[in-house]
């Protein structure tokens, strides 16, 4: 072998190297971009799970609290703000509020954090 052929492959592995290691960095930095969401998202369910928790305890009549309530909360992750309503339902469609009262409640708990492309949305049906 010449001397120029050794460095044409030495120079052939570093490109290979290179790219070997961009490729690692991206992946690597994508993990951590996913561990993150997550724990945000995580975060989000717990808060919102909490309010439902709170509300499960209350009567029938005493849910209505919930309907216009809104709280901001900070944690590790960032600020989270926390909206929540009430809505007569039907249990066939509770999906939709019902024009008339009914012997259900629906609390619908929003929570929002600016790095969550969506916001999550729990529900819970109250009965009478």
């Amino acid at each position: 072998m010449t001397d120029k052929s050794q460095i044409i492959l030495v120079l052939g592995a570093m490109v290979l190297f290179s790219l070997l290691t961009m490729n690692v960095n991206g992946f690597l930095f994508r993990n951590d971009v996913i561990k993150v969401d997550t724990e945000v998202q995580y975060t989000a369910i717990a808060l919102g799970q909490g309010v439902i928790d709170e509300a499960r305890w209350k009567s029938f009549d005493s849910i209505d609290t919930y309907n216009g309530y809104s709280k901001t909360d900070t944690t590790q992750d960032g600020v989270y703000h926390i909206d929540a309503s009430i809505a007569y339902v039907n249990l066939a469609n509770t999906d939709s509020a019902s024009a008339t009262p009914t012997d259900h409640k629906k609390l619908t708990v929003v929570v929002t954090n600016k790095s969550m492309s969506k916001p999550i949305r729990l529900s819970y049906i109250k009965n009478k």
